[in-house]
């Protein structure tokens, strides 16, 4: 390659880059992160509020299982994977098994007519696969 393709090539880029720094505006710092943080104190008090409205905690007594936790929540056994969904940690892989005395299981409060439909569409699911094989509990 010749001394002229090469300076081309070094012209260009430099050109390139000037331009980018001439009419790319530099970042600039928003004012709110140096205000204090009042509101945002205000902001998660406020959504502390609401999930305490939407979500309420059951400890669990001896010799219960999810479903008959559900039962007494919701009066609807079939909605245990609601409170699953809510406590795979806790649960770990099996929720059939029996759950420990003591543990705090979140749940929420009310269910809607959907979401109770949905629950026990997926519980049949649930039974099917376990029926046929497909999901084997330890």
């Amino acid at each position: 390659m010749s001394s002229l393709a090469i300076g081309l090539i070094i012209g260009a880029v430099v050109l390139a880059v000037t331009e980018m720094v001439m009419f790319y505006p530099k970042k600039q710092i928003s004012k709110k992160a140096e205000e204090p943080t009042v509101l945002n104190t205000e902001k998660r008090e406020e959504r502390r509020e609401i999930i305490k409205d939407i979500y309420g905690y059951y400890i669990t007594e001896g010799n219960e299982t999810l479903e008959t936790v559900a039962k007494k929540l919701y009066g609807c056994r079939e909605c245990w994977l609601s409170i699953y969904e809510l406590n795979k940690s806790k649960v770990k892989k099996n929720p059939w098994k029996t759950l420990p005395e003591g543990i705090r299981l979140k749940y929420k409060k009310e269910l809607t007519y959907q979401e109770r439909e949905n629950l026990k569409r997926e519980y049949m699911s649930w039974l099917r696969r376990i029926s046929t094989g497909k999901y084997l509990p330890e």
